[in-house]
């Protein structure tokens, strides 16, 4: 019995008819295909594998007895206790800011007393209260920010005979959101400063530089403390460099994510133990894809500061960032280590580069870099000039490969650039096209089906894995449809090299654009030219199949590392990306995670799909797609019909008690948001009425959370006039003091007042021609969709001053009309009682609100 040849016309590349198998070979044929499709699913197995070790994988704690030369989390974690457990909330206008404010200074002063007892170094703490303001965009929206009294505590250590020198910053800052003790976010940050500054004390480090340690009072009201210390510290003038220390997670996995100044960079590559970064997240920040902002922005003089520096973060455990889980036991063990460890590398590194002067980039100092790092073990950075040079190597490596291509079918020998190769080549580029719409567009389609159809969004939220299951499967399906089973070698190295072309050409494309993240483009563009030339001619044999997939391993684990860190973050950040628009933005959050899953996977996979599909048959093929859409259909039926949250990862909600206060007799009721489209009758307590639900088209309770107002969902409900009062006496107040002419009669000068007992988190709301204020030097302008213009005034206090005294510039007969919100934090009963009633599966944040009215003329 005799079988034909299953290649079809791919048989035919020389013009001569197919060759029929013997049943022998057929034999082989079947068992060399089973084989190698067992060593392709082993190979991504390992690859995953070697993926989450990348990205979970961290340091071995060590205790308080370490050396005290070394860096170590116990002694770390003890000041993190003390911030985020024993004193708890430390937002702006909190008792518990002052307190930590209190405790950092009372360590500050000790590290001081140590240095200047060894004689080695000088020393000095130093209290600086910063008031200011600043025209900012926050959101996307023109917003005055506004600040008086916000604490900054200094520890300078100098060696000494050094304090000439400019001084290295270290910046991290001890307050927290509302509604948050803030362990990670960022008692852990200062945590780490202090540990870095007690190893050099203790250990007598010899350092040549002097080193500032900023302990900032203020960064989660839009990073004030660090825009005042840049206008008002006298320390300011010596400082020459910063490295700012933040959290977004408390699941570790820190990472350098921006830098100015390309020296810094280098003695971060230089200095870092455990160094984790890509250039991705920097050029995802400049495109302001990330809704997420640190005091980088403010020290940065690519930004609005002066300084060359760097910014680090940790990234994962997002889903305890701002909310009442981001508790000391919340973060992980080891994490801390490598931060300190890694920030006390680059940190050395850093006054090391100083020591005889900031260094000067000359040519370089606005250039743009691409850096990446291997396995958290090394890093590489190389200018954008340089990646140029280096991302146009693969096309040249292709056409070389085109040329140099050697092969046989049936005998008769194939070379250099025939026009089947160039065919293939041609459609290699189209499939690769194809191949990566399909990838995204995949599961991004079965993404919105399953909401349309179920209901059910964001069941991945609580447990990640069905995620990728889910959409990750229907990515694979995506890539293979389009490429052809039962292909020939010569068709498969081809177009491999047509994809690797599609690749090269969109690497130096992003590259000539400014974009460092085209470094993975070109790494897989280079990588899989040399996978074409290693596929082997006996397609069938898992033996030779070996060095096709060892070469395509180390881009697949760099693409799919970086990918997984960022779909981790991003799975846990969405919580936080608003309810969008009222119809379609319930599918937004399975669009987003189901595209970014596409993406990953088609990076990660694509080098060998065109060799996988080859090798399979029809029903191989037809087989491993049902099976794949399979596995997407259980994964999403075994949890998509459970709640999307837990109480490990919750659902963040805002509840506020906010009271009229203009008439004689206040009026008050509740509002209920959540950040994410999901419906919020799941988590009403049973005391609110839906049927009672109040009407409130108006703009006056949104102005509490401006901007944040246009990304939440507000639900209001009756509520009964809060007893505790905790504005004082009497609620915040506007007084008109006085006012003057100008000389020519047009502009009137408006001298205002704001009286209030407590200080809490302000917003105000001008309407009406504004000419000019005291608070900036222009005036900040949001234009509403109706065509009006809102003048918005975010401002906060921290010490207990009762005016607050400013002026306005109006025209001449024209009102100035002001609608301001006032939001306090101190518990009451009322809030209290409602909290008790709402599932333990939430995270809230609470605030009482006195809301006014004010018109003068």
């Amino acid at each position: 019995m005799r079988h034909r040849s299953k290649r079809g016309r791919e048989g035919n590349v020389n013009g001569r008819p197919p060759r029929i198998d013997t049943e022998e070979e057929a034999k082989d044929k079947r068992h060399g295909r089973c084989g190698v499709i067992g060593l392709f699913a082993l190979y991504h197995v390992l690859v995953v594998l070697g993926a989450v070790w990348w990205v979970f994988s961290t340091c071995e704690p060590l205790g308080l007895d370490a050396p005290k030369s070394a860096f170590s989390e116990a002694r770390a974690l003890t000041h993190v206790d003390v911030l985020s457990k024993r004193i708890g909330f430390r937002q702006i206008s909190s008792p518990g800011l002052k307190e930590g404010g209190a405790y950092i200074k009372q360590q500050c002063e000790h590290l001081a007393t140590l240095a200047t007892k060894s004689g080695q170094f000088s020393a000095q703490v130093d209290v600086e209260d910063v008031s200011g303001a600043l025209n900012d965009v926050i959101f996307n929206t023109p917003v005055t920010n506004a600040y008086r009294n916000l604490t900054n505590i200094l520890l300078y250590i100098s060696p000494k005979g050094a304090e000439g020198k400019k001084a290295l910053l270290v910046n991290s800052h001890y307050d927290s959101t509302y509604g948050s003790p803030g362990a990670s976010d960022c008692a852990a940050c200062v945590a780490i400063g202090l540990e870095i500054a007690r190893a050099i004390v203790e250990e007598g480090k010899d350092i040549q530089t002097p080193i500032l340690f900023l302990f900032n009072g203020g960064e989660e009201t839009i990073m004030q403390a660090a825009d005042g210390f840049m206008k008002m510290s006298k320390w300011l003038p010596r400082v020459g460099a910063f490295i700012n220390l933040e959290s977004t997670g408390s699941g570790g996995f820190p990472l350098v994510f921006q830098y100015s100044g390309l020296w810094t960079m280098e003695a971060f590559v230089r200095g870092a133990k455990h160094p984790r970064g890509s250039v991705i997240a920097q050029d995802f920040y400049n495109m302001k894809l990330i809704p997420a902002d640190t005091d980088f922005r403010m020290l940065s003089a690519d930004h609005r500061g002066s300084l060359p520096g760097i910014d680090m973060a940790t990234v994962l455990d997002a889903a305890a960032y701002h909310t009442d889980r981001d508790t000391l036991e919340r973060i992980r063990p080891g994490t801390t280590q490598e931060y300190g460890e890694t920030a006390t590398g680059v940190v050395d590194e850093l006054l090391r580069a100083m020591a005889d002067g900031v260094p000067d980039d000359g040519e370089h100092k606005n250039e743009k870099a691409v850096y990446f790092d291997g396995f958290h073990t090394w890093m590489v950075l190389y200018t954008m000039d340089t990646a140029m040079k280096i991302h146009s190597l693969p096309l040249v490596l292709i056409g070389v490969a085109y040329f140099l291509r050697r092969s046989e079918v049936d005998g008769i020998p194939l070379r250099g650039l025939g026009s089947f190769q160039l065919k293939w080549g041609f459609a290699g580029v189209l499939i690769g096209i194809l191949s990566l719409l399909l990838a995204i567009l995949l599961p991004m389609a079965f993404g919105a089906a399953w909401v349309y159809f179920t209901g059910r969004a964001m069941f991945w939220f609580s447990t990640h894995y069905p995620a990728y299951l889910t959409y990750g499967s229907m990515s694979v399906i995506g890539m293979m449809l389009p490429w052809q089973t039962n292909s020939h070698h010569i068709k498969i190295s081809s177009s491999l090299l047509g994809l690797c072309v599609l690749l090269g050409g969109v690497g130096l494309h992003l590259t000539k654009a400014g974009f460092g993240s085209s470094y993975e483009f070109s790494l897989l563009s280079l990588f899989g030219a040399c996978v074409a030339m290693f596929i082997p001619m006996k397609l069938y044999s898992p033996f030779r199949a070996i060095p096709a997939l060892v070469m395509a391993a180390l881009p697949a684990l760099g693409c799919l590392t970086m990918g997984l860190a960022f779909t981790e973050h991003l799975l846990d950040k969405i919580s936080l990306m608003g309810v969008g628009h009222p119809v379609w933005g319930i599918y937004t959050p399975d669009l987003g995670i189901a595209g970014l899953v596409g993406f990953t996977v088609f990076l990660s996979t694509t080098l060998l799909m065109p060799y996988f599909v080859g090798v399979l048959n029809t029903w191989q093929k037809r087989s491993i797609i049902a099976g794949l859409f399979g596995v997407s259909l259980v994964s999403a039926g075994l949890l998509g019909f459970n709640s999307p949250f837990s109480v490990y990862r919750p659902r963040r909600v805002q509840l506020k008690h906010i009271h009229e206060t203009t008439g004689a007799s206040p009026s008050a009721y509740y509002s209920l948001s959540a950040w994410e489209p999901l419906p919020i009758h799941t988590i009403l307590p049973k005391s609110f009425d839906t049927e009672k639900m109040l009407d409130k088209t108006d703009s006056r309770p949104s102005i509490v959370m401006f901007p944040l107002h246009k990304h939440t969902r507000c639900y209001y409900f009756e509520a009964p006039v809060t007893s505790t009062k905790p504005w004082g006496a009497t609620p915040p107040k506007l007084h008109k003091v006085k006012h003057e002419d100008a000389g020519d009669s047009t502009a009137r000068r408006l001298f205002l007042e704001l009286h209030w007992e407590k200080p809490g988190w302000g917003v105000m709301n001008m309407t009406g021609p504004i000419l000019g204020w005291s608070l900036t030097d222009s005036v900040a302008k949001s234009v509403r969709e109706d065509g009006g213009v809102d003048h918005v005034i975010r401002f906060n206090q921290d010490a207990e001053e009762p005016v607050w005294p400013f002026w306005v510039d109006v025209p001449s007969g024209e009102e100035l009309r002001i609608e301001m919100g006032i939001s306090y934090f101190a518990e009451t009963a009322e809030l209290n009682a409602i909290v008790a009633e709402i599932p333990d599966w939430t995270s809230i944040a609470t605030a009482t609100v006195a809301l006014s009215k004010w018109t003068f003329s």
